[in-house]
């Protein structure tokens, strides 16, 4: 006589582990759900963090030119930089060399660097900013370091500014302690070092 299906001892063994594999079908299908949600996640999520990495950037890089451009007269040479903060009057040509100080303006001699002892310049260096030669401008490990020293001290016990940002400080902008100062600080000293030689920057 023929053999039903149903009394087939595979079809029998398909029927037993049907329930199992269906439940581990759509267990399957369940997590290759949640995998392609995670991806879409994920890749709107860095999509956000790429847009407004740009965005500041770019908001950023507006910021620091404006800034440049308003101080370019200011930094058009080491004379009208060194002369900017003195009282009093102080006329320059387009060059920025000073033409006429009046009205309690004072002219500060310009120490040349070849004047200026090698242990002078060492010590300076060593205390102010180690890596004068080897940055752009700014450096991040000495604002880091100084970050660090100062949370451990809770009050300002060290300073994190390359001797670029002191002179930018100093002498382009004020002592105020404001994010939009350090900004500015930061940006012109960035331009500084464009302008400038490593030199020029040190004997100023």
């Amino acid at each position: 006589p023929t053999m039903r299906w149903a009394d087939q001892e595979w079809f029998q063994r398909l029927v037993v582990t049907m329930p199992a594999a269906r439940h581990d079908l759509l267990a399957g299908m369940r997590a290759v759900g949640r995998a392609l949600v995670g991806q879409r996640a994920r890749g709107v999520y860095m999509m956000v963090v790429a847009a407004s990495i740009v965005s500041g950037v770019a908001i950023g890089g507006s910021m620091a030119a404006n800034t440049v451009d308003k101080y370019r007269a200011v930094m058009s040479s080491p004379a009208a930089i060194i002369a900017n903060k003195h009282v009093g009057t102080t006329i320059t040509d387009r060059n920025g060399v000073v033409l006429y100080q009046a009205y309690g303006a004072t002219e500060h001699p310009y120490l040349k660097l070849s004047d200026t002892p090698q242990s002078v310049i060492n010590a300076t260096l060593a205390a102010e900013d180690p890596s004068f030669y080897d940055h752009q401008g700014f450096s991040l490990s000495a604002t880091a370091r100084a970050a660090i020293t100062d949370i451990r001290h809770d009050r300002a016990a060290q300073g994190g500014s390359t001797i670029s940002q002191q002179l930018v400080k100093y002498n382009l902008l004020t002592s105020e302690k404001s994010l939009n100062r350090k900004f500015n600080e930061l940006a012109l000293s960035v331009e500084l070092e464009r302008r400038y030689s490593k030199d020029q920057i040190l004997e100023m």
